[in-house]
C-alpha cells in the first residue's frame, strides 16, 4: 500500500516501533554510561502513507469521501517499525452510549 488515502475510513493501525533517546542531559563519562536501549513506542492512527521508507499516521481525518484531509501526522521510518497491527471494529474496545462528563 503506497498511499492509503483511498482507504482512510477503515485503515487504523497500531504501530509498535523504536526511537532514539538521549540518555543523559549533559557531559557524561562514557565508562559511567552503562547499557542503553532504544525507546519503545506505540502509536495509533489512520495510516495515510505506507511504503518502504516511511509509515505516516494521522490523528484525525476529514472529508474522506471527497477531498481527503488529515492532521496531526507523524512520520515514522519503516526501518524503526517492529510491528503493525490493523485495527478493526472487533479489535476496538466496546463503546458506551452514555455522554461524556465535562
Amino acid at each position: 500500500m503506497d498511499n492509503a488515502y483511498d482507504d482512510m475510513k477503515t485503515t487504523m493501525v497500531l504501530l509498535e516501533w523504536e526511537d532514539s533517546r538521549q540518555p543523559t542531559r549533559g557531559w557524561t563519562r562514557v565508562n559511567e554510561l552503562g547499557q542503553q536501549s532504544a525507546c519503545h513506542c506505540y502509536s495509533v492512527g489512520f495510516l495515510v502513507e505506507d511504503n518502504d521508507k516511511v509509515k505516516v499516521l494521522a490523528a484525525s481525518v476529514a472529508d474522506v469521501d471527497d477531498d481527503k484531509q488529515a492532521m496531526g501526522m507523524t512520520v515514522i521510518p519503516t526501518a524503526c517499525v517492529l510491528r503493525m497491527t490493523r485495527l478493526t471494529s472487533s479489535s476496538r474496545a466496546a463503546s458506551t452510549r452514555k455522554p461524556l462528563r465535562t
